[in-house]
């Protein structure tokens, strides 16, 4: 491959949210978040090696905005709380090759009391780009399923009640009809939080 060199990128962007409309669980958030690379060079070295057409280089520029809007209705049950979701995705890249639309659903549980604090997700989103990829003949199509479970028990350190000990396990699996694309996410993560704000 060719040495990568520094690239300035710059990636702005709002976020709008509505949250308890009209007095219900409803809330919903707009997003946009736009991509600027001062030197998009996305399969130049490609094009130096002779493996890719000149003319395809513009179906890969990362340059773009990517806008999602979604919805989500919270459920509380006593000490339980529950908060399907869905949202639609509109990367809008310059280049058709990486942008896409895309749509996805989750659930989000938890579960809090003095003694143990428990969040849950279950997820699944899908994904198509607009045009053929010129690297690989192909236009891709992914999906992902993913879920996660955050535990946390409060502790006593440093003669302070505030702490936390907490735990998150999470699993990923991308699937795509173009093997490159495709990714498998295992991880486990343990760390030490302090509750410095809470009243």
């Amino acid at each position: 491959g060719a040495r990568r060199d520094f690239e300035a990128a710059n990636f702005p962007g709002f976020r709008i949210r509505w949250a308890q409309i009209l007095g219900t669980g409803l809330a919903l958030t707009f997003t946009d978040r736009f991509f600027v690379f001062d030197a998009e060079q996305s399969g130049q070295w490609l094009v130096s090696q002779g493996r890719l057409d000149a003319a395809d280089v513009a179906l890969l520029d990362r340059n773009g905005d990517n806008l999602s809007v979604q919805a989500a209705y919270r459920i509380r049950a006593g000490r339980h709380r529950f908060e399907p979701s869905v949202t639609y995705a509109r990367d809008n890249r310059d280049g058709g090759a990486v942008a896409s639309d895309g749509f996805g659903a989750r659930l989000n549980y938890r579960y809090l009391n003095p003694k143990i604090a428990l969040d849950a997700n279950l997820a699944y989103g899908q994904r198509d780009h607009d045009a053929i990829h010129p690297i690989y003949g192909e236009r891709i199509s992914r999906d992902r399923v993913g879920a996660s479970l955050t535990a946390a028990v409060p502790i006593e350190l440093l003669g302070s009640k505030k702490w936390n000990l907490w735990a998150t396990g999470e699993y990923i699996i991308e699937s795509a009809n173009v093997a490159f694309f495709e990714q498998r996410i295992t991880a486990v993560t343990l760390g030490v939080g302090w509750r410095g704000l809470r009243r």
